[in-house]
């Protein structure tokens, strides 16, 4: 009898315990107050002075490599004729159009360029290169003949070509570029073999700005292609019958001016006496720059892109604007009366002076054209607008965070609560787990002792 007590009284005590500890549970979920979360600081600060940089360059234009913020700029709007852009836009087409491995036949026109350069790379009439070969020529060596070979291969001829290097640089909104040729020799200088039929369509005019370059390099940086031969500074390829090909660059010595310096390459007028165009690229913590600097003075070179560079990384910095998972707030989307949590999707970075977050207070939702309930944990919302302190606007993705029902009830506020809160989820779940083994358990006793009591009536 006193066993049966014990188990009698056991049950309701644990039952009692565990309705408490749910129903305590419960209350924390539904008056919990709504987590706060860190979020960027958008507090006004004074701005640094302008980057004064001397150089002896004509034309300078730093840019972020991501959406091309411009960090510095030095006349890069003048026109003139730069030999860069007629080389880069070769590089490119080439890249874009053709395999690494197809391999061009060298023709004579090509072989006399070859040989009339500073920088020959020993072409024969018949010889086979590989577009990547070639492409490292350019960019290594500055070699006319590898682009003039480019150029006959993908369009016969030099002048055909010519056409699609400005239909490309129109395609790229390059307004203030207009191509020639390929070499970037001043046409009203350079002495070109035309066919009857071509020379009176002869372009007399050549030019490019700092601006369109860099709007080309940066271009040419996502073809991962080019970025692998910019940055190395030696390649090999390999012809279909075994021969090897090996090409370095003259430019190695720019590598060593500073370790952010991931690659580099320089272009001259071969029909002037004008100092050279350099490309760079440089990289600190992944804040990446692309650095276009025209007809610089060749003694001044690398104390001028040291300088830059310096500068530059001394002065601004790349942080997250947003990291993926933050909380953004509380979205309205017409249509839908429950407002819905929203996150950011995205981890987003943004360049900005140091010590200075360049943002202003108010950000912009744009709710995604089509919505409606039920809406799923990670459906896209729409989009956040954050404007920098000179007017430019970077767009973040927003999430919802769980999921919206269809109709509210009492059960998808519950269902929506405990996901926001997943401490007390585990709580009330533990909570249950005790609960069943209590029920269990006292179940079990039950059983048990009217077992012995049968035993005992039947004895």
């Amino acid at each position: 009898m006193q066993e049966y007590l014990c188990a009698n009284k056991s049950f309701p005590y644990y039952s009692r315990c565990l309705c408490v500890l749910i129903m305590v549970s419960l209350l924390a979920t539904f008056f919990s107050p709504t987590p706060v979360h860190a979020t960027t600081s958008v507090t006004s600060q004074v701005q640094a002075s302008p980057l004064s940089i001397d150089s002896s360059a004509d034309e300078i234009l730093v840019c972020g490599t991501g959406r091309g913020t411009v960090l510095y700029d030095y006349a890069s709007t003048d026109q003139k004729n730069l030999p860069v852009a007629s080389k880069l836009m070769t590089a490119v087409i080439a890249l874009d159009t053709l395999p690494l491995d197809t391999e061009i036949t060298i023709s004579t026109d090509v072989e006399e360029v070859d040989g009339q350069s500073d920088y020959s790379l020993y072409l024969d009439v018949g010889e086979k290169c590989t577009v990547k070969y070639l492409v490292a020529a350019i960019l290594y060596q500055d070699s006319d003949a590898a682009a003039l070979a480019i150029a006959e291969y993908i369009s016969s001829n030099e002048e055909a070509f010519v056409e699609r290097m400005n239909e490309m640089a129109a395609s790229l909104n390059m307004n203030n570029t207009l191509f020639a040729n390929t070499s970037g020799a001043d046409p009203q200088a350079q002495t070109i073999k035309k066919s009857e039929d071509n020379l009176q369509n002869q372009t007399t005019k050549q030019y490019s700005t700092a601006a369109d370059v860099s709007a080309l390099f940066r271009y040419a940086l996502n073809n991962s292609d080019f970025r692998s031969i910019f940055t190395s500074s030696r390649t090999m390829d390999f012809l279909s019958d075994g021969t090897t090909m090996i090409i370095s660059s003259s430019d190695i010595s720019i590598w060593g001016i500073s370790t952010l310096v991931l690659g580099a390459a320089s272009f001259s007028d071969p029909s002037d006496d004008a100092d050279a165009c350099y490309l760079v690229l440089a990289c600190k913590d992944n804040f990446e720059t692309a650095i276009v600097m025209s007809h610089v003075e060749s003694e001044e070179i690398y104390t001028d892109i040291y300088e830059v560079i310096t500068e530059i990384y001394s002065y601004y910095e790349m942080t997250n604007l947003v990291s993926a998972g933050d909380i953004y707030r509380d979205v309205t989307i017409e249509g839908i009366k429950t407002e819905i949590p929203a996150v950011f999707s995205n981890t987003v970075q943004y360049i900005h002076p140091k010590g200075d977050d360049y943002l202003l207070s108010d950000t912009t939702f744009i709710p995604s054209e089509v919505l409606s309930l039920p809406i799923q944990s990670g459906e896209l919302l729409g989009q956040v607008v954050f404007e920098l302190d000179d007017g430019t606007e970077i767009v973040a993705d927003v999430n919802a965070k769980s999921d919206v029902w269809a109709q509210t009830t009492f059960l998808s506020e519950t269902v929506s609560l405990l996901n926001e809160n997943k401490n007390v989820t585990i709580l009330i779940g533990i909570s249950f787990v005790l609960f069943l083994l209590a029920a269990i358990r006292s179940i079990y006793l039950h059983l048990h002792l009217a077992i012995q009591n049968k035993k005992k009536k039947q004895a």
